[in-house]
């Protein structure tokens, strides 16, 4: 073979090899775009992180069918010492977003939610409830009661945050997260009706 038809050849098979190479890449990154974040149109599906199952409960409620959630803590487990594992990180660097509870409820959590803010959106969706409606008891040293979803008014307070960083994160979800969202406030509201009339029930002296 003359040595231009070597060359041809050689040229050939390297195209071949990156060829080949940038399939396996494409295989390995997936749905996930360069610097890792899912690629929410390719799938019509956003993935969210939440740090409780209190806080996966509302993601799943307000974002239906557009949105996967994966919670990380699983019931029984005291968030106030849970530490993330090397899985745990992994799932919150591939997500799209991060929703935790906040007001300190997940104390060891708050350096690696920091880092991986850096890079992906991260929601406390107990930011914006007003201070005068939480309880500020002894036993928490100065800091508010983070145990919010036990009133059902105060949880009422996270559908709007939750509703709002969906829509930012999926735009083309917007009526969608409206609706559930407007679904799940009346039906926490019916719960607190309910609670109130329960209570209303019991004598005062208890």
């Amino acid at each position: 073979m003359q040595a231009g038809g070597v060359d041809r050849a050689g040229r050939l098979a390297a195209l071949g090899i990156v060829g080949l190479t940038l399939a396996m890449l494409l295989l390995i990154v997936g749905p996930f775009g360069a610097d890792g974040e899912a690629d929410a149109g390719a799938s019509g599906v956003i993935t969210v992180v939440a740090t409780t199952g209190q806080v996966g409960d509302l993601l799943a409620a307000v974002g239906g069918d557009r949105v996967r959630v994966e919670s990380l803590m699983g019931p029984g487990v005291d968030p106030h010492l849970y530490k993330a594992s090397e899985r745990d990180v992994g799932t919150l660097a591939g997500a799209d977003a991060i929703f935790y509870s906040g007001l300190h409820l997940e104390g060891k959590m708050g350096d690696i939610l920091e880092r991986v803010g850096q890079r992906h959106p991260v929601v406390a969706v107990t930011e914006e409830l007003p201070a005068a409606n939480l309880r500020q008891p002894p036993e928490f040293e100065g800091n508010f009661d983070p145990h919010v979803w036990f009133d059902a008014s105060l949880w009422l307070g996270t559908i709007d945050r939750a509703e709002r960083a969906l829509t930012e994160l999926d735009p083309d979800g917007a009526a969608t997260y409206a609706a559930n969202a407007a679904a799940y406030r009346a039906e926490l509201e019916a719960l607190d009706a309910y609670a109130r009339e329960q209570i209303a029930l019991s004598p005062p002296e208890r």
